[in-house]
């Protein structure tokens, strides 16, 4: 059985299949596009994705730098346009997405 305590975006992942893979770290998961492309844009490693019907979820290690990351995306920080547009556009692709219009 896998329980999966979520808190703030935050899970730790508890069956024993889990903790040879993951080492019981916690890991944060979003699906919002554009908070993934600013975290990706900050340095932070999509380590996975996860499917659940339609909805991709990409997962990272938390660490206190992306809780920071995360909170400053939330108060309208910036990352460089072309940069930010750049990483969108790739994980877009990434996703399977033709071109949008």
């Amino acid at each position: 059985m896998q329980e999966i305590v979520v808190h703030c975006g935050l899970y730790r992942k508890s069956n024993a299949e889990s903790e040879k893979k993951w080492n019981s770290s916690l890991y944060f998961a979003s699906d919002h596009l554009y908070l993934v492309a600013f975290l990706v844009c900050h340095g932070h490693n999509i380590l996975r994705t996860t499917c659940i019907g339609r909805r991709v979820s990409f997962e990272f290690v938390e660490t206190p730098e992306l809780c920071a990351d995360v909170a400053g995306f939330m108060a309208d920080a910036t990352v460089p346009a072309r940069r930010f547009s750049f990483e969108v556009l790739k994980l877009k692709r990434t996703l399977g997405w033709s071109a949008l219009k």
